[in-house]
């Protein structure tokens, strides 16, 4: 969204939408941000919510809930069933998970952990061992992995041509099963 009128515009159009009993979208919907979308969920009357989460891209809703205000995004995960609270988890990074997980009931996050790959839960359970305003908590947990059957040379290679902006110290080897087998150091490969 560009300007802050456009934003404003938008919040109109749904809400008198939606308290008309219509779900429609401005034209330029596509072109909405997570924030611009976080916003106008926010915007909406807490009433006509049930129906504004519909109008979210389903793709995007975990970064939507990761833009979210703390509190609008409690109310919006209670109002969710499990189903859709998995389907969000299955489509959101780890990073849009920490945001939300702990607001989760504890039966529901532990089934979301342990749908996850090795090391997303990882970095997920890493960074949650953070409180909520340190700085572990929000770090970038991006990360390079390769299979334990993968080749060092072609390591090496897939490293020659990553960008040069990529910041990397470690690279973490998964089994066949995606489970967490071990990392290794960066520098030892550069003296090997």
């Amino acid at each position: 969204m560009n300007t802050h009128d456009e934003l404003n515009e938008a919040i109109e159009w749904i809400v008198s939408g939606l308290e008309r009993g219509e779900i429609s979208l401005p034209i330029n919907a596509k072109n909405y941000s997570h924030l611009d979308w976080a916003l106008i969920y926010e915007a909406t009357p807490t009433r006509l919510r049930t129906e504004a989460w519909q109008l979210l891209p389903p793709d995007e809703r975990g970064a939507i809930l990761a833009a979210m205000r703390d509190e609008v995004r409690r109310l919006a995960l209670s109002s969710l069933s499990e189903q859709e609270l998995v389907e969000i988890a299955n489509s959101s990074s780890s990073a849009e998970i920490i945001d939300f997980i702990e607001l989760l009931p504890r039966t529901i996050a532990r089934g979301i952990l342990k749908r996850l790959s090795a090391l997303e839960k990882h970095q997920v359970t890493s960074a949650l061992a953070y409180g909520e305003h340190e700085l572990g908590r929000l770090v970038s947990h991006d990360a390079l992995v390769v299979a334990d059957s993968v080749l060092m040379a072609d390591v090496i290679l897939d490293l020659r041509n990553l960008d040069e902006t990529y910041h990397l110290d470690k690279i973490y080897v998964v089994d066949s099963d995606d489970r967490l087998v071990g990392s290794l150091d960066v520098r030892w490969l550069a003296i090997k």
